[in-house]
């Protein structure tokens, strides 16, 4: 019933009024009072929810004192999240067998600098935070301030948390049904996909555009030629060289330039740098399903059917 028209709504109103025996304005007048009193997002919330309406909640032009910042300094503030790429990748070539992967990276928000990046076939659950953690500290050799996320189940689970209490690192989540708190990894999913995926081949630009009008010479299964670790390979030279070096328009600099420039000014905090090790890898490893293992004799640890040697 939110959707009436104003036909259906005006003559609800004169119902109304007759049986309070007032008389009812005209049209005119509660179309021009709905103007003056109603902004567009209002109006569209009111008939149509919030997630409708906030096309109309208006852009920060200007950074005001009340306006949050994309963080303060280098690993102040870091965006982590998924996507399934834009690309059919080999998976058997005896019998030629492809799939999509999904990718996962860590982005700084300050410097808007790609920190760590991993392919993955499975699709995104703790695991794939812990990995993205790991790979974080296997490059950087330390963790952020606070990390960033979407509402998504895989980093509300328990062993993302604890992971993250571990690490004394805070977790902020974007609120849902607004997308613009995501705008900073997402258009690096975007630039990502223009600038390097679609270039590729075997790239699934053809079926997003119309699957309908996809043939046997333009199936992007039947081009594809890329492997899962080729593919990181080349996704890893985009993240860490190529765009590391482009000037960023909002910056007017690079990422690395603004990311070494802020390490200068505000120094490396050296109180966040964590030793990659061995201990490490250990903590960032999920516990069982059922939350413990059965030592078996001579052989190993069953976890929970498979049976793995020590």
């Amino acid at each position: 019933t939110k959707e009436r028209s104003f036909t259906l709504l005006y003559g609800a109103l004169q119902e109304s009024c007759d049986g309070a025996g007032l008389h009812a304005p005209s049209s005119k007048t509660v179309r021009k009072w709905l103007h003056e009193e109603k902004t567009a997002e209002d109006a569209t919330r009111a008939r149509s929810g919030d997630a409708v309406a906030y096309k109309h909640v208006p852009f920060y032009f200007h950074l005001h004192y009340h306006i949050p910042v994309h963080g303060l300094f280098p690993w102040h503030i870091v965006h982590i999240d998924h996507t399934k790429v834009d690309i059919q990748i080999v998976v058997r070539t005896n019998k030629l067998e492809t799939k999509r992967a999904w990718l996962s990276i860590a982005v700084d928000a300050m410097s808007r600098r790609v920190l760590a990046v991993i392919l993955l076939w499975d699709e995104p659950s703790h695991r794939t935070c812990a990995l993205l953690i790991r790979a974080l500290v296997k490059r950087w050799g330390r963790v952020p301030n606070t990390i960033v996320v979407d509402g998504g189940s895989e980093f509300r689970s328990v062993h993302f948390e604890m992971l993250l209490a571990t690490l004394n690192i805070k977790r902020k989540t974007r609120p849902g049904k607004k997308p613009r708190y995501g705008s900073l990894i997402e258009r690096m999913f975007g630039l990502t996909d223009q600038a390097l995926l679609h270039q590729l081949s075997g790239n699934t630009k053809a079926t997003k555009r119309d699957v309908r009008t996809v043939t046997t010479e333009t199936n992007p299964k039947n081009a594809a030629v890329w492997t899962l670790p080729a593919l990181l390979e080349a996704l890893e030279n985009w993240f860490f060289n190529e765009y590391d070096g482009l000037e960023h328009g909002t910056l007017g600099m690079s990422p690395s330039q603004a990311y070494a420039e802020a390490q200068a000014r505000f120094g490396t905090r050296q109180h966040k740098f964590v030793k990659f090790s061995r201990a490490f890898e250990i903590s960032t490893m999920s516990s069982p399903p059922k939350g413990s293992a059965r030592e078996v004799p001579c052989s190993g640890v069953k976890i929970p059917q498979e049976i793995y040697s020590t």
